[in-house]
């Protein structure tokens, strides 16, 4: 099996780390951002299998506008759509709307328990199988 490269754009450092455990627990080669900036930086160089993106990160852009972003740059360089999961605290039907209009492809409640993980997962798979692509 490939090592398939996750990114974590999160502010907030234990939350990242935790998130970064789990995700190493389960296999994933795991990247850290603390900005919409540097997770743009990151994403420039190279194509991630899966992106969980906060929402609130502090100074910068947030991760509604990171998304958008990083929509825009995988048109610009030619790449297929990487999964991005939105992974937050606030999880209202507005802010779900606003979150996936932005080009997010799911929800995730924080904290990121196994089972959430494992959905958010399943769905990934599923989007690759949609692009007709075998990361």
């Amino acid at each position: 099996m490939k090592l398939q490269r996750v990114l974590i754009v999160e502010d907030v450092y234990i939350i990242a780390r935790i998130m970064l455990l789990k995700l190493k627990k389960f296999g994933y080669d795991v990247y850290h951002a603390h900005t919409g900036e540097s997770a743009l930086e990151k994403i420039k160089k190279d194509p991630f299998y899966f992106i969980f993106m906060d929402i609130g990160l502090g100074d910068g852009i947030d991760g509604i506008e990171a998304t958008r972003r990083i929509r825009a740059l995988e048109v610009e360089l030619n790449r297929p759509r990487c999964p991005i999961i939105a992974c937050t605290a606030h999880i209202t039907d507005e802010d779900k709307a606003r979150y996936l209009a932005s080009g997010m492809d799911m929800v995730v409640k924080k904290p990121l328990t196994d089972e959430r993980f494992l959905l958010a997962e399943a769905k990934v798979k599923t989007l690759w199988e949609q692009q007709g692509k075998d990361y």
